[in-house]
C-alpha cells in the first residue's frame, strides 16, 4: 500500500509540474517514463524476464526468505508503477 502512495505522490509532483509549465505533454511523457521504468524493474526483480532454466536455477540457489525479498520489491515497483501507468494511458487517450 505504501508503494501506491508513492506512486501516487510522484504522478502528483509530475502533474504539478505540467499544471505550472502549462504543457500537459510533461503528464504524458514522465508518467509513460516512470510507469515503463518501475514496471521493467518489476520484470526484473520478478524473474520474469529470465529464461525457463535460470528461473529455476534461481528457485534452487535462492533461500525462501531472499525469495520473499525479491517478490516485494517486485510488487514495490509493480505499485509504484500501476497508477503512472493509468495516468499516462489517459493522458494519451484525451491529449492526442
Amino acid at each position: 500500500m505504501k508503494a501506491l502512495y508513492i506512486g501516487l505522490g510522484i504522478l502528483a509532483s509530475i502533474g504539478f509540474a505540467a499544471l505550472i509549465m502549462q504543457d500537459p505533454e510533461i503528464l504524458l511523457v514522465f508518467a509513460g517514463l516512470v510507469a515503463v521504468i518501475s514496471l521493467i524493474l518489476a520484470g526484473i526483480f520478478s524473474g520474469a524476464l529470465n529464461s525457463g532454466d535460470r528461473n529455476r536455477a534461481n528457485f534452487h540457489t535462492e533461500s525462501k526468505k531472499q525469495r520473499n525479498q525479491r517478490w516485494g520489491t517486485a510488487t514495490f515497483f509493480t505499485f509504484v508503477g500501476i497508477p503512472n501507468a493509468l495516468a499516462a494511458f489517459l493522458a494519451y487517450v484525451f491529449l492526442i
